[in-house]
Formats: structure tokens, sequence, C-alpha cells
């Protein structure tokens, strides 16, 4: 089955679902499921969720497509290439790693075409490859810390991603950490970030880091939040407002979207300490670009395999509203 042909098996599981729910049958429907070996008990759990799911996307039979699982395997390759990078750079420890890769993913060393762009719109989002987004050159928060977290644990280190809610103020007023500039699709500054950024949802997503103590790491705007109490996330000198969003946590694990941690714990770290040892990160590595530039050219052929495979796709829209008359 290709992503393409899950569009309609995931109208007939929608359906069936709605049927079970209100106890009817459709044989034809029924044996379609069973062949899939899909049962009945299932449905049943999918009929909970169907609703909310509708919104964020189903990604189970897309997760089973031929496509999925060659981007899968093409990413791993990525990641042990990545590894040996760190390995290579002696930058595998916590804060040196979190250096090593913003500039990497700013500098297009991991993407397609050595470039790379802030931007939803030409994002895939496949579920729990969100990370893909990035080598195409094309991503959001959710995709850089996805990213992030996998080379996080390709390394040995616990990582998950973490769903928060910011505002305009959070980053105003810190002391930033040095890292290369990027581009931003100007579309993306809309009214829509200026709303969600009200409304009490997650809208951005950073990453989570356990190495004795707790580090939330935000790859997006390279920074950290140094400390946790209760669901509130603090940045030393911010004037704005950050908290965990739970609840959608929860809603993210039961649809297997993305790997995030489950009321993540509280913590309280020096973000001046943290700050020193990125720049000395940093700077070491800003005289090692050369061994940045073999690292894309080794990936270059991966990132453009990747790109043929994942742009053949539909968009988001289409694959999780397959019967709307999206091209």
């Amino acid at each position: 089955m290709t992503i393409k042909q899950e569009e309609r098996a995931r109208t007939i599981l929608l359906l069936a679902a709605l049927m079970v729910s209100v106890g009817t049958e459709n044989t034809e429907i029924m044996n379609f499921l069973q062949e899939n070996n899909i049962s009945e008990g299932m449905i049943n759990i999918l009929e909970g969720v169907s609703l909310v799911t509708s919104c964020y996307g189903v990604n189970w039979f897309e997760s089973k497509t031929v496509e999925y699982q060659q981007l899968l395997n093409l990413e791993k390759e990525v990641l042990k290439n990545a590894k040996k990078l760190f390995v290579l750079l002696e930058k595998t420890d916590l804060i040196e790693s979190f250096a090593l890769y913003c500039t990497l993913y700013r500098g297009g060393y991991l993407s397609l075409n050595h470039k790379f762009e802030f931007s939803v719109s030409s994002s895939m989002d496949f579920g729990k490859l969100y990370s893909i987004d990035v080598l195409l050159g094309n991503a959001v928060c959710r995709s850089i810390s996805d990213l992030y977290v996998k080379i996080c644990n390709e390394l040995g280190m616990k990582a998950k991603n973490v769903l928060v809610h910011v505002d305009n103020k959070t980053f105003k007023g810190i002391e930033k950490f040095p890292t290369l500039p990027i581009k931003v699709d100007e579309k993306e500054k809309n009214t829509l970030g200026e709303i969600l950024s009200i409304l009490p949802l997650n809208n951005h997503v950073i990453s989570l880091v356990e190495n004795n103590d707790a580090y939330y790491l935000d790859a997006t705007n390279v920074t950290l939040f140094n400390k946790k109490v209760g669901n509130r996330l603090y940045i030393d000198g911010s004037k704005g407002n950050a908290y965990v969003c739970n609840m959608q946590e929860v809603l993210s694990i039961l649809m297997r979207k993305m790997d995030v941690a489950l009321f993540p714990p509280e913590t309280d770290i020096s973000y001046q300490e943290c700050l020193e040892l990125y720049k000395k990160a940093f700077n070491d590595i800003q005289d090692n670009t050369d061994y940045l530039e073999s690292f894309y050219l080794e990936n270059q052929e991966l990132y453009k395999e990747i790109a043929n495979i994942a742009r053949k796709q539909h968009s988001y829209l289409k694959r999780n509203f397959p019967i709307l008359p999206i091209k």
C-alpha cells in the first residue's frame, strides 16, 4: 500500500469506526478490515478519538506504507552519519551537541540543496517522521525539535519532544545564544501566530534531554528554558510567558503523532553556565566547518532520495482529510 492509496483506506476506516459506534454492520467493510489485520476492538478504540484525530491526523495506515518505510530507512542512514560527525568533533555532551545540531540545520548541512528555510507551507508532516521536513529544507519547530531528539537518542541520551505554549514576549529580554541566521518564509508572518499566542493551546515544540538534570532545549530559537516549576517554564531575563500543554501531550501519545514527554520533570539549572558552554562549543565548530561540508556531501544523495519519495506524496491536508478536493 502506498501513501496515496492509504487515503481510501483511511476513509473506509473512519466510516467503519462510525458504523461500529452505532452498532450497525457492514460485511464488506468488516472483511476489508479483517484482511488488513484490523480488529473490531481496534476500531472501537479508534472510534473513541475519531473526531479528534480527524483534526490532528491519523497516521496508522501511513506508517505501514512502502514510502514511509523507505523514508524511515533513509533517515536512519542520515542519523548514523550524524552520530559519526558528533563523535569525530567530540560534541557528544548535551550542550555541545545542541550547539552542533543548531549549526548543522541552520547552515543547511542537514538539508537538500544545502539550504534551510523556516516554513510551514512546504512541510509534509509525516507522523513520527516530522524530522524529514528538516532534511527537505523546509520546516518549523516540531520538525526541528524532532530531528534533534532523534540525534540525541542516537548519541545515547534520553530525549523527547515537549509541547508548549509561548507568547510573543517569551524570547524577549534574554541573552541570546550565538548561531547562524536562517531564512523565514514571509507567509509565516501573519495574524495566525498572533492568535495562537493568545489561545491556551500548544503553539511550539521544544526538546527535553535528561542527563542528571532536565534540560529544556529550544533548537528553533537556539536557547533553553532553564527552570520549570509545575507546568510553567522560565528563561532567565524573559519578559514573556511559557507553559507545558500536558493534555495535548496525552493526545499526541494516543495518536502516535510524536514522541513526547508525558508530564516532564521540574528543573532549575544555570542559564549562564549553559550559555558559556554553548559559546565555547559554537566557536570550536566554526573553526571546523570543513568537516561540516564533508558531512553534507556525504549525505547529499540521501537528501535527494528522501526528497524524491516525499514530494511525490500528497500534502498534509490531503493526507489527513482525504475526502476534500485538495490537489
